[in-house]
């Protein structure tokens, strides 16, 4: 079955020195993005307040006079915050696929030709993240109207949406081009990776949250770095 043995050789690939490497550009990225994005995100949300806290007194629009001037700064925010993830995820997660390719013994891509690959599904990425923040608001503006809590029903259609771009982006990667057409070929090893990822991913978030809280950053993080260096190789592997 192709999927044990996909299994069996991304559990191999692991066996190799340059998987540290991985888990190391995978964890530097994590840092940096913590500590680069989260005074941006702190931002935003004060100045997400703020705004909120303006409609409500006003009764005005979000882009009317004065919340104007707060939906002006946050829009100038999302797109730093955008252009420093960009920034980040090229150049790191390119690294990272290069090295597996290399583990996987395949062809790697440059970390230009990664980046090409990678901007419109960025792009994408970010335009369903803008409107996952805009009904998110939408729904906090209406409870404290109501008082009463509103479903966000946009939220699947994120988390699905999402699910598929980081599918089809990996394919491209594995291709080195845009292959919609060829992922919809191996839709069925898709989806068995995508199953395959989740059951793993359980698991392994089971494991890190009965450990005991001395243990959890100790063994926590390697193993969820050792996930993500796995994640790669494995979907390499079904999909060649």
């Amino acid at each position: 079955m192709k999927l044990l043995e996909a299994l069996k050789q991304s559990i191999k690939d692991l066996n190799n020195k340059k998987t540290v490497l991985c888990m190391a550009v995978d964890g530097v990225l994590f840092f940096l993005l913590g500590y680069l994005t989260l005074p941006i995100l702190n931002k935003i949300i004060e100045t997400t307040i703020q705004m909120l806290n303006t409609i409500l007194q006003n009764k005005v629009g979000i882009f009317q006079q004065p919340a104007l001037q707060y939906t002006t700064k946050i829009i100038w925010l999302y797109l730093l915050l955008a252009i420093t993830i960009f920034v980040l995820y090229s150049l790191f997660q390119g690294t990272a696929w290069k090295i597996t390719a290399k583990i996987t013994k395949k062809t790697a891509l440059t970390i230009k030709e990664f980046t090409k690959i990678s901007t419109p599904y960025l792009m994408a990425f970010y335009i369903i993240y803008l409107g996952q923040t805009y009904y998110g608001l939408k729904q906090t503006f209406i409870q404290k109207l109501t008082q009463q809590p509103t479903p966000n029903m946009y939220a699947w259609f994120y988390y699905i949406t999402t699910i598929i771009i980081i599918t089809t982006a990996y394919f491209g990667y594995t291709k080195h081009k845009h292959a919609i057409k060829e992922m919809l070929a191996k839709s069925g090893s898709i989806t068995t990776y995508i199953l395959g990822v989740i059951i793993v991913y359980l698991n392994l978030s089971f494991i890190i949250d009965n450990l005991p809280p001395k243990l959890t950053y100790a063994i926590g993080i390697p193993l969820a770095l050792l996930f993500l260096a796995w994640h790669r190789a494995f979907f390499i592997r079904i999909t060649s």
